[in-house]
């Protein structure tokens, strides 16, 4: 069970599957897990830890420039 489901989280990050991510943490057990398993988890998750925070950020920068073209519209 664990190596498959550090195999398909590992396939989800590098996809950068952010609804698969969400859904391989929903049914992450540690006690599943060897203590070796355990830690490459950890580490995958920081990695996808970090795709949704650079996915947030496009998000907001995004929304800012829609704002602003919200805004430039209404002033014309």
């Amino acid at each position: 069970m664990s190596s498959e489901w550090l195999k398909n989280f590992k396939i989800a990050i590098i996809n950068e599957d952010l609804e698969q991510i969400q859904k391989s943490i929903e049914n992450f057990n540690i006690q599943n897990f060897k203590a070796d398993e355990a830690i490459e988890a950890q580490a995958l998750i920081q990695s996808a830890l970090e795709l949704f925070k650079n996915a947030s950020s496009r998000i907001q920068s995004e929304i800012i420039k829609l704002k602003n073209v919200k805004h430039y519209i209404q002033q014309s």
